[in-house]
């Protein structure tokens, strides 16, 4: 093709892609300036919002704080406490999640005067009110803050004893360390690494607390794509992960069929930079795929109405 044939392709293109998805795939540069720029004759979409996804490509579950019973009814009041007979609407397959120890509803803590759980004590948590069907593949994303001295758990999903047991848990340091057991006494251990988990910013009222972060971590039992890819982890959208312990195998065993839980995290002060603070989650039993990854991020971002 000439380069004539070549320019032409690439605007074409970059213009077909630009109506489509240019502003999430070039970050603010028009279709225009890509096909220019590059000659890309194609790309694979980022996002196309008129596309949704298919019905058997559902989340599990899906949570949010600010749809929360507290003292049994709707809507929640910010102080309360989420009882046992309370919990965060189950938003997928309705009724409620399960609160264990009495973890505290915050509204206004989020941006936008959205709400959040507030997990204060080492027995805090809120589970599912079910037992979840185990899988070979498994994506959890959660919207949460810590803070550098908070050691706990974020997300469980079975006691690292089991094949296919998962704990996603903070280490102090600003690190979140992910542990997925694998067959034979094997396991995947990763830990982040990433700067902004430590940043604070200012409040209104003149305190600094750390930043709200979208977390997405997915699994995969069988590693497909051989060693290493039973996991990847990404704040804020970018992958952000170093190798712990790679002994884990690949395997066609499932997971098992487990409760899964949120919270449950190490006593600490009560300086609200010091507690494990959850604002939602989203569960699916596969691995979503980059672009799902892509529009489901921006879902908080739109939520939240803040670019995380």
């Amino acid at each position: 093709m000439s380069s004539k044939a070549e320019m032409s392709s690439g605007l074409t293109n970059g213009v077909l892609q630009g109506y489509k998805s240019g502003l999430g795939f070039s970050r603010m540069e028009s279709g225009f300036k890509k096909g220019l720029l590059n000659g890309i004759r194609a790309h694979n979409k980022v996002q196309d919002p008129t596309v949704g996804i298919i019905a058997d490509k559902t989340p599990k579950f899906l949570w949010i704080a600010d749809y929360t019973n507290t003292g049994g009814t709707y809507p929640p009041i910010s102080g309360n406490a989420i009882t046992s007979t309370d919990g965060p609407y189950e938003l997928i397959g309705g009724g409620l999640m399960t609160a264990a120890s009495n973890p505290v509803f915050r509204g206004n803590g989020v941006y936008y005067n959205k709400g959040y759980v507030d997990f204060a004590s080492s027995a805090d948590r809120i589970s599912t009110s079910t037992t979840i069907v185990g899988t070979s593949e498994l994506t959890v994303i959660m919207l949460l803050r810590l803070s550098s001295t908070l050691t706990g758990v974020l997300f469980q999903r079975g006691a690292s004893a089991t094949v296919g047991d998962i704990t996603i848990s903070s280490i102090g340091g600003n690190r979140i360390r992910v542990t997925l057991t694998g067959p034979s006494s094997t396991s995947s251990v990763y830990e982040t690494y990433e700067s902004t988990i430590a940043a604070t910013e200012n409040t209104s009222n003149g305190t600094n607390v750390n930043k709200w972060f979208i977390l997405t971590v997915k699994f995969d039992m069988t590693q497909r794509n051989g060693n290493g890819s039973e996991m990847e982890i990404y704040i804020n959208g970018v992958k952000n992960m170093t190798p712990i312990t790679t002994t884990f195998t690949g395997t066609a065993t499932a997971m098992s069929n487990l409760t899964v839980h949120y919270g449950n995290t190490t006593t600490q002060s009560n300086d609200i930079n010091y507690r494990c603070q959850i604002a939602s989650s989203i569960y699916f039993d596969y691995w979503i795929n980059n672009t799902e990854q892509t529009r489901l991020e921006n879902f908080y971002r739109y939520y939240y109405g803040h670019r995380f």
